[in-house]
Parts: C-alpha cells; structure tokens; sequence
C-alpha cells in the first residue's frame, strides 16, 4: 500500500514538473514572440520613415527637374521667337536689297521708249517721264517719275518696276505704301506712241496723263 502511494507521489510530481515546463516553454515563447513581433513592427515603421525620406527626396529631385525644363523650353520658346523675328528681319532685308538689286539692274538697262507729258507739270519741272525697259505682251519693266510722295507730300517720285498684263492688254503694278494700296495702270495705242498712265490709291483714281514719245 505504501508503495502505491509512492508510485502515486512521484507520477503528480513529474506531471507538475512538466506542466510547469509547458507553462514555462509557453511563457518565453510567448515573450520572444513579442519581442519579435515589436522588432519587426519597429523595423517597418523605419523603412516607412526612409521610405516617406527617399519619397521626399524624389519629390524634389522632380521639382528641380520640372523648373530646369520650364527653363529650357522657355529658353526654346524665346529662341524660336528671335529665330523668327531674325528670319522676318532677314526675309526683309532680302527683299529689300533684291528690289534696290532689281532697280539698279533696271536703270542699267537700255531704255527702248521714253514718253514724256506735254503739260503745266513739264513746264514747272516736275515732268511725267515712263521709260520703258522692256515691253512684250505679259510684261513691261519701267521707270515712271510719279506725281505723288506719299512718304514726302512732294509731286516727284521715282518707281522702277514690273507691271503685267491683264485680260485687256492693261499693265497693272501694284505695292504697299504705309499701308495704302497704290497702283498703276499703263494704256499703250496699238502702235506703241502713246500711252496713258492711271494711278490709284486704294481704288481711288487719283490721276490720268497722257505721255508722248
């Protein structure tokens, strides 16, 4: 009987040492579970604050990037407006020196017909003179001393230039003056002598001369 308790004693005993290493064991595994866990929680919330950093740092790398091209293509914008006032400036001064080339190529020309007016205006000075430099059915390349300025309000001005022939056999020449649209119109006679010379300024007749070779 004394040995069955004994027997009895010692299997409580073990079963109380066990259980108190299972409460142990679960214990230190449930604190190194904590510990872990905090760890790992600690390790994220500093990858988040590097990650939020490096975000930051991204952020303003892209600003500086976005004003450097702002620059450039301002930079571009003002360079494409210079490129195109230079070539409206060049484009000007192209067709400036080819009208004083053309002009001066013209008064190098042989004249073929000179007319002249006969009145009030030849006695005074001022005479209506057309030389003609060439002149075929589409075109006639002249010289016409003009009776109106309009850049010196005087009653002399040279125009040297090309008119072409219209449906009617009517040489027409036409250019800007200060925003005026001026014009002539050369009526030869069948046989070449006489020619009569309409100016216009902006559709209106302004003068009618009959010149004489």
């Amino acid at each position: 009987m004394n040995e069955t308790n004994e027997k009895n004693v010692v299997k409580i005993s073990l079963s109380t040492f066990f259980l108190i290493l299972a409460i142990i064991a679960i214990v230190v595994m449930a604190v190194y579970i904590f510990i872990e866990k905090t760890s790992h929680n600690n390790e994220i919330e500093g990858l988040e604050t590097k990650i939020s950093a490096k975000q930051n740092e991204i952020d303003g790398l892209q600003g500086k990037i976005d004003s450097i091209s702002n620059t450039i293509n301002s930079g571009k914008t003002a360079n494409s407006e210079n490129d195109t006032n230079n070539s409206e400036e060049l484009k000007d001064t192209t067709n400036n020196i080819a009208t004083s080339n053309n002009k001066e190529e013209k008064q190098n020309k042989t004249v073929i017909y000179e007319f002249q007016s006969a009145d009030r205006a030849a006695a005074q000075g001022y005479p209506r003179i057309l030389k003609v430099f060439e002149l075929t059915e589409n075109e006639l390349e002249f010289e016409y001393n003009s009776g109106h300025n309009f850049d010196t309000s005087t009653i002399d001005r040279k125009i040297i230039g090309t008119a072409r022939a219209n449906a009617e056999q009517l040489y027409e020449f036409d250019e800007i003056i200060d925003n005026r649209q001026y014009k002539l119109i050369f009526e030869f006679n069948e046989s070449k002598d006489t020619v009569t010379v309409y100016e216009y300024d902006n559709g209106n007749l302004m003068s009618e001369i009959n010149l004489f070779r």
